[in-house]
């Protein structure tokens, strides 16, 4: 994840030209994917309520992805939606163990 947001800086870099004509896309962009990547280490997290929350966070972190990957598929679209689909392989992963809607309930 941290990957694709250091490819997309660079590739924003290699173009050169004029600056953009919105200046906070870049930045909203890069921001977004490394809110992504923190949503995702999160749930590798071992706290009680983390676990519980892991299918969620996943989940929220892969819609994003796969949202946004879209959005950029003319540029470094592919490698956002290879993301996204790795989490969303693992949301459904977590989704298989046992009683994780008892324990974001409980």
């Amino acid at each position: 994840m941290l990957a694709d947001v250091a490819a997309y800086l660079f590739l924003i870099r290699a173009q050169g030209g004029a600056a953009p004509s919105d200046v906070f896309t870049v930045a909203f962009v890069a921001g977004y994917m490394l809110l992504m990547a923190i949503v995702l280490t999160l749930s590798l997290f071992h706290g009680p309520r983390l676990v519980a929350m892991r299918p969620v966070l996943r989940t929220a972190a892969a819609a994003g992805l796969l949202v946004l990957g879209v959005f950029a598929l003319f540029s470094i679209g592919l490698l956002i939606v290879l993301a996204g689909v790795l989490a969303t392989i693992g949301a459904i992963r977590s989704m298989a163990v046992p009683g994780w809607r008892d324990a974001l309930v409980g």
